[in-house]
């Protein structure tokens, strides 16, 4: 080949880079179907530090580990119960919904989250047997309850003793207003209130107001209210009409599903609403504080005991709130 013929091969190949990229695309692709050996995960050490704790007639607490937090899957009966929790010896995961008076074998497995790329084995069987479910003692409701000197805003509540009481709660409109430890009560409009209790402006004027009263006793169990209402002096202003059609849907030992239609409120927003169990609106929580909702899960129920369910509405914007109907669901039998 002379000097000539070898300077146009030159020319050639600088004018043809893409045929150097197509080689190193080739050579690329060959790379990639070569068989590629897996590494396998490596796995996590099995759970040994097991304790079961709070066994009750239908759950039971399982804490795993020492003192660092790690994440576990738990087991009943060999089925997968709990598919991912947190735990450590002071962070027990919480296993409910179970029978009473019932064996449940229990193990857990080790899980490396968020891809899960590796896993322990199951740990040793634990096993648990649920109690027997016994139904509180409660004391005695307050009798004889009277309201006297009514105005605009306060009241005068009296009721007779509860011989196991060792204290009572005072309830306007479903929510604590105080907890005295005679039988005589002042309700009024607070600026210093104890802790627990939600600051209020007394009576709503110009309208029916609901005041109720429970023993509590020396274990801290608390009698179903007794109430009263009494009409406030005074022009009202507008709060939200009562939910209306107040349904059970659906019962369970611990649970009971009501429906209702919305109320109309003053602010002309959504409506939230809130369950009142047995006279005494619930804690805010997002089961049963539902926004705009028209059904809603009332839980933490006891089984087989019949309850007095109420849905009242509220208005965030106008501070406001509407009275409630009443139905009566007992729950399943434990």
């Amino acid at each position: 080949m002379n000097q000539r013929d070898q300077s146009s091969i030159g020319d050639y190949r600088r004018t043809k880079p893409w045929r150097s990229a197509l080689a190193v695309l080739v050579l690329a692709g060959a790379a990639l179907l070569s068989p590629v050996t897996a590494v396998a995960a490596t796995p996590l050490p099995t759970p040994t530090k097991i304790v079961v704790s709070n066994v009750q007639y239908d759950r039971f607490s399982v804490s795993v580990g020492g003192s660092t937090t790690l994440f576990y899957s738990v087991y009943v009966d060999g089925r997968l119960r709990i598919g991912l929790a947190e735990s450590s010896a002071t962070k027990p995961i919480v296993i409910a919904g179970l029978n009473q008076n019932t064996r449940y074998d229990v193990q857990v497995q080790r899980v490396n989250p968020p891809k899960f790329l590796n896993s322990s084995a199951l740990s040793r069987v634990v096993p648990v047997t649920t109690s027997t479910y016994v139904a509180p003692t409660l004391p005695a409701s307050p009798g004889n309850l009277t309201a006297s000197g009514v105005t605009n805003t306060a009241a005068d509540l009296k009721w007779n003793a509860v011989p196991s009481a060792v204290s009572y709660l005072v309830y306007l409109n479903g929510v604590l207003d105080g907890s005295p430890t005679g039988t005589t009560y002042r309700v009024e409009p607070k600026l210093n209130y104890p802790s627990g209790v939600l600051p209020n402006t007394g009576l709503t004027p110009g309208r029916l107001n609901r005041l109720s009263v429970a023993a509590v006793d020396a274990a801290g169990r608390q009698s179903i209210v007794s109430e009263i209402t009494v009409q406030a002096t005074g022009s009202p202003s507008a709060f939200p009409s009562t939910p209306g059609s107040l349904a059970v849907t659906a019962v369970t030992n611990r649970s009971v599903t009501l429906n209702w239609t919305a109320s109309t409120i003053p602010s002309g927003t959504v409506a939230q609403y809130q369950f009142v169990v047995n006279g005494i609106v619930t804690t805010y929580t997002c089961q049963i504080y539902c926004y705009g909702a028209t059904g809603g899960i009332v839980g933490n129920l006891a089984p087989g005991t019949t309850y007095r369910l109420g849905v009242r509405a509220w208005d965030g914007v106008s501070r406001t709130f509407s009275d409630w109907a009443e139905v009566s669901a007992t729950t399943a039998a434990p």
